[in-house]
């Protein structure tokens, strides 16, 4: 079929199958209110070309439709539609914006398929409503992307965004994901997740963008809150991808001038890996990941490594008293005793105050004898991290 202006198709009753395939409209396709009856064979309109605008506008498509691989020049309009059956867009271009706000796409078992679409304006599927799955994997929109409203009811495949991009905003604000959401290896210049509700798990693995918030812009503290206990709640992979979902949240932040909000993440991310340590029973890992939080928080709170420190020393002055001392040499007996820098000597395993050298427990304090080989041990363990963290070396 090949129609050189226009081709109207408004509140048109289709019983039997449609068959649009290789249609040539050079002006306007328009189905406004137009209703595919046929449950038994599809509506087809593979690689359909439209020269402007293609509208389907409260339409009703009670079978299958494929408008896989379809052009349009202009917009392609789907506002209020209806989709009894399942739907597919798969390799569709859209050169202007593509309008499905208020759309429902009511097949439960098959899904609403958007893969590799490419879109030259903004997609837009306000407050629409997905039964069943959809997928939108390495879908192309030039402009922004909204899904703000909608409803993805599908609790087992969900909706995947995977490989996706998107050249505006992209707006997830207040969407509702009964099951999975799937934004992996996607790449966003802005990514607006403010109000959504996750049902099932969120993945964000491997996820690019330039600016991301969870809140109103108006709130941007609370946006930061929101963003990494977001990050805590999503599925996590031991490998390079779970690490670059806490490592793009932290460059965000450091390019915001959240220097505070970049540390947070970072050690929300080494925390994340610890505890995959503890369930793959890796042990050594585990222990040498959590003495590294608690002494410098993995080299960003080195300051903290001053607490147990200033603890082992102080408890040292307390048990190192002077009626529990003697000297090492009979010549020293004449010398002052301070419990404080024996204590610190003997904690430090370089520098030499000399009292370590100077001084000893008596021969019958067992316990203080072997309290000194552990502060010389724990001494040599701590320093070296301590400076370690200082330097820079600990990330």
């Amino acid at each position: 079929m090949k129609v050189g202006r226009y081709a109207f198709f408004n509140d048109a009753v289709f019983d039997g199958p449609v068959d649009f395939v290789l249609a040539d409209i050079a002006g306007t396709f328009a189905a406004q209110r137009a209703k595919f009856q046929n449950k038994e064979k599809k509506a087809n309109f593979t690689s359909m070309k439209v020269g402007d605008n293609a509208v389907f506008d409260s339409a009703v498509l009670e079978g299958e439709a494929n408008l896989g691989s379809m052009k349009v020049g202009g917009d392609a309009s789907f506002i209020g539609t209806v989709c009894d059956g399942p739907v597919t867009f798969t390799g569709a271009a859209i050169k202007g914006i593509f309008a499905a706000q208020g759309t429902k796409f009511q097949n439960k078992e098959k899904e609403a398929n958007f893969n590799g679409m490419k879109v030259g304006g903004d997609a837009s599927f306000n407050n629409a409503v997905f039964e069943g799955p959809v997928m939108f994997l390495q879908a192309d929109i030039t402009g922004s992307f909204m899904v703000g409203k909608a409803k993805f009811r599908d609790k087992e495949t969900g909706a995947n965004f995977s490989g996706m991009k998107v050249g505006g905003d992209a707006f997830f604000n207040d969407a509702v994901f009964d099951g999975p959401a799937n934004l992996s290896f996607s790449n966003f210049a802005v990514l607006n997740l403010s109000g959504a509700v996750y049902g099932g798990a969120l993945y964000l693995e491997g996820t690019s963008y330039k600016e991301i918030r969870a809140a109103a812009v108006s709130e941007e503290h609370k946006s930061h809150e929101a963003l990494l206990k977001l990050v805590g709640q999503a599925a996590y992979r031991a490998d390079m991808y779970g690490k670059d979902m806490y490592g793009n949240l932290e460059e965000f932040f450091k390019r915001q001038g959240y220097r505070a909000e970049a540390d947070h993440a970072f050690i929300a991310g080494k925390c994340r890996e610890r505890k995959e340590y503890f369930r793959s029973n890796d042990w050594l890992r585990w222990l040498g990941s959590w003495m590294l939080y608690l002494l410098v928080g993995y080299g960003r709170h080195p300051w903290q490594a001053g607490i147990p420190l200033a603890v082992l020393v102080a408890l040292g002055c307390v048990l190192f008293s002077p009626a529990k001392m003697e000297p090492q040499k009979t010549e020293d007996t004449s010398r002052v005793y301070n419990r404080f820098w024996y204590s610190l000597g003997v904690f430090l395993p370089v520098v030499d105050l000399q009292a370590d050298k100077v001084w000893k427990p008596k021969a019958d304090q067992t316990f203080l004898r072997n309290y000194v080989r552990v502060l010389a041990l724990l001494g040599w363990i701590l320093i070296p991290i301590v400076l370690a963290a200082l330097a820079g070396l600990i990330k």
